[in-house]
């Protein structure tokens, strides 16, 4: 009998220990860390999945906040992704894809590294890409052959697009709501994604 209680006790014992260290040592893809630099709650980005608008808008809604903020709320930023002829891209990870005009990139930047910095990266997971995610004209030739069509189209193909931007000024800065740069249509382009007319 007293051998059938030890026997008992060990798998009692063998059981609690494995529950106590039942972690695994990955944290949820959906779940934040706390940056140690920041004290910031810091979202991870879906690692492995291809990128989405949904992720993507979680994603920049908790870093890039206050003055860093890009959209005023989810649904304008689910409105901006969905319309601006943006690719998915390559699935998110620890390191990346740091450039292209995707949503990738820009749930990349949104991410761990806006936790980190927001000032510097929250503008390149925007709208615009910020010549990091995309160059300026991939931005604006992709936006613009997204959004304006039909009767209000620009130009006839991504090609025409870019050569036409190619000779444009570079130099405004993002938000710029009036001058002969890319920078101004890009504004103009967001104003007409949020539109309803």
């Amino acid at each position: 009998m007293r051998s059938n209680s030890k026997l008992w006790l060990g798998i009692a014992l063998a059981l609690s220990v494995t529950a106590v260290g039942c972690d695994d040592g990955e944290m949820p893809a959906d779940s934040g860390m706390d940056d140690p630099d920041t004290g910031m709650d810091v979202p991870d980005a879906p690692m492995g999945d291809t990128p989405t608008c949904e992720a993507y808008c979680d994603t920049v809604g908790m870093t890039c906040t206050g003055d860093n903020a890009l959209y005023a709320d989810r649904d304008e930023c689910l409105d901006v992704c969905t319309s601006a002829g943006w690719e998915a891209g390559d699935p998110v990870r620890a390191s990346g894809p740091a450039d292209g005009n995707s949503i990738g990139c820009r749930t990349y930047h949104g991410g761990a590294p806006a936790g980190e910095d927001p000032v510097m990266h929250c503008p390149h997971a925007g709208e615009t890409g910020a010549n990091v995610c995309g160059t300026w004209c991939e931005n604006y030739c992709g936006t613009v052959m997204s959004v304006c069509t039909g009767d209000n189209a620009q130009y006839a193909s991504m090609g025409d697009c870019m050569t036409a931007c190619g000779a444009l000024d570079t130099s405004g800065t993002i938000g710029d709501v009036d001058g002969d740069t890319v920078q101004c249509r890009l504004y103009h382009l967001g104003v007409a994604i949020r539109s309803d007319d």
